[in-house]
């Protein structure tokens, strides 16, 4: 009998081996996660697989990563590893990746330089100080006879985008053309006149963030635009367009193409603090559209800053002051794929539009909102001061009425020029198409809202949008998702002054910031108090049974 029960066991063993070993075998060539997170973000998007499916030839990553990294790096490698992994599974074969740790090999270093990935300086805790060596954290990606890199990868944050990013560039996935129109002319090749023009172009960093998705082309509306282009993007004027300009623009809508405008209302400036509206015809073409922007500036007591100088004794000095000229929205429209995921949207004398009296044929969605604390200043004179906010009276001219800050107009729409005599053989009446507007052109000017990445993200979810690549919008939505907590709808607002608001949001978020802060060591001591407890009387027991 216990023969045979030793023989059992032995054979349960041997069995239990035999099951361990085909699972290790097994998992060499099958990797999978169960991602239960919010979204899936930590999964592969629908964009990343749909790029690695579109290549066609084999596809080569080496990842250029010091092996012996502190703690907070080699996090970072690990996640890549698992990312490219994800990558390589879904790739049928079209995809390798290598991690190459090229610290010591001259010819390692050599390479990975040639693909345009660098040391970088890292502190390093080493025999109880902090010592500072080079490491290698970057991607370089082989596809033909193309080489595109990820010089340095710092967080894990957006890496997914980054890298299907550079997929799509590679391998010239969905690279459609995007028109850019502006004031100024478009960066032009030659090195030596380069970096004169980049400190001239106010759009400069608007283009750059469209042509790592996007072939940008130079508008030159006084030409018809070709017939390639999907979406223009026009940045604003500031007085009247040639009437060919008008008609080039009209039929590139009437061909059922898209548009995204970022047009002022009023010319505002802040060194100056002088204002005055835009008188241009290109608000009469939009006013055939049904498109209004109305004559004013906006206010808002969620704003940036500006600095003033202050008298200190015999000292000048800066201090930053809320400047409500400068709205900062995180109200935006949660139904629209262009805006759902973004906050903190930064504006530079921004007008309201006019939502009343939209003709039927067309469908407006709006998208972005100002607080419920905002306001308008009117025309055809501005007061734009920064002293007239030091006093915090200002806020009683604002009320709890929303205005609308972007929207998108899309739906049927009729020729400007339809009784004009411009008209050739290839006129369209009308069309279909779909606009975005911004009434704000500071909103992508380098050196204003367009430092904002929030900003740049708008940009460029809403030529995705309108090139009808949505699947982009969602891959960079589930990276750059900041969610402040709003304290000022945690409670009700009727009946508040705006200084009992601010005082009552003030008041709120200190307790929240040092609940934070304090809550969890006393939850800790509870849980340590409560464990202790019990042991105790654990003790106790065991004594009592034993005496």
């Amino acid at each position: 009998m216990k023969k045979n029960n030793k023989q059992n066991m032995m054979t349960n063993l041997v069995v239990f081996i035999a099951i361990i070993v085909v699972i290790n075998l097994i998992s060499l060539n099958l990797f999978f996660r169960v991602d239960f997170s919010k979204g899936k973000i930590y999964s592969l998007s629908r964009s990343s697989k749909d790029s690695i499916h579109q290549i066609e030839d084999r596809l080569i990553i080496k990842a250029y990563f010091t092996q012996e990294l502190p703690p907070q790096f080699a996090s970072i490698r690990r996640y890549t590893k698992d990312l490219l992994e994800e990558y390589k599974n879904v790739a049928n074969g079209k995809l390798r990746y290598e991690f190459i740790d090229p610290k010591n090999e001259d010819r390692l270093r050599e390479e990975a330089q040639k693909a345009g990935v660098y040391p970088v300086n890292i502190q390093v805790r080493e025999n109880d100080r902090m010592e500072v060596k080079q490491a290698y954290l970057g991607l370089a990606f082989y596809y033909n006879d193309k080489v595109e890199t990820i010089p340095l990868v710092q967080e894990t944050r957006g890496l997914e985008y980054e890298i299907t990013k550079t997929i799509n560039k590679i391998a010239s996935l969905g690279s459609s053309k995007v028109a850019f129109y502006g004031l100024t002319p478009d960066i032009p090749s030659d090195p030596r006149m380069r970096f004169f023009m980049q400190q001239q172009d106010p759009f400069q960093n608007a283009k750059e963030t469209i042509r790592e998705n996007y072939e940008l082309i130079p508008a030159d509306l006084k030409n018809k635009i070709p017939d390639d282009i999907q979406t223009l993007i026009f940045s604003g004027v500031v007085d009247s367009l040639e009437t060919i300009e008008l008609y080039n623009i009209d039929q590139f809508l009437m061909q059922g193409k898209s548009m995204v405008i970022f047009q002022d209302r009023v010319n505002a400036n802040l060194q100056t603090q002088q204002a005055e509206n835009i008188n241009s015809n290109f608000f009469d073409l939009l006013r055939h559209y049904d498109i209004k922007i109305m004559d004013n500036l906006i206010l808002d007591n969620k704003s940036g800053n500006v600095s003033v100088q202050e008298r200190r004794g015999i000292f000048s000095v800066n201090t930053p002051m809320q400047y409500p000229f400068f709205p900062i929205s995180n109200d935006v429209n949660k139904r629209s794929s262009v805006v759902s995921q973004l906050s903190n949207l930064q504006f530079i004398y921004v007008s309201e539009i006019d939502t009343t009296n939209i003709n039927p044929d067309l469908h407006f969605t709006p998208l972005i909102y100002t607080s419920n604390q905002s306001g308008a200043a009117r025309g055809p004179r501005y007061n734009i001061g920064i002293q007239q906010f030091q006093d915090k009276n200002w806020m009683n001219q604002l009320n709890n009425n929303k205005k609308v800050l972007a929207g998108l107009y899309e739906g049927l729409f009729t020729s400007y020029f339809n009784d004009s005599s411009l008209k050739d053989s290839d006129f369209i009446e009308q069309n279909y198409t779909k606009i975005i507007l911004v009434p704000d052109m500071d909103f992508i000017n380098s050196q204003a809202g367009g430092q904002n990445e929030s900003n740049m993200n708008f940009l460029m979810n809403a030529i995705d949008y309108l090139s009808s690549n949505q699947a982009l919008i969602e891959l960079r939505s589930r990276e750059v998702i900041n969610k402040p907590l709003l304290v000022e709808k945690m409670f009700k607002t009727d009946g508040l002054s705006p200084e009992d608001v601010a005082q009552k949001v003030n008041r709120t978020r200190n307790f929240l910031k040092f609940a934070n802060i304090l809550l969890p060591s006393f939850l800790l001591i509870g849980y340590g108090l409560l464990r202790y407890k019990k042991e105790i009387n654990r003790r106790k027991r065991i004594q009592e049974i034993y005496e």
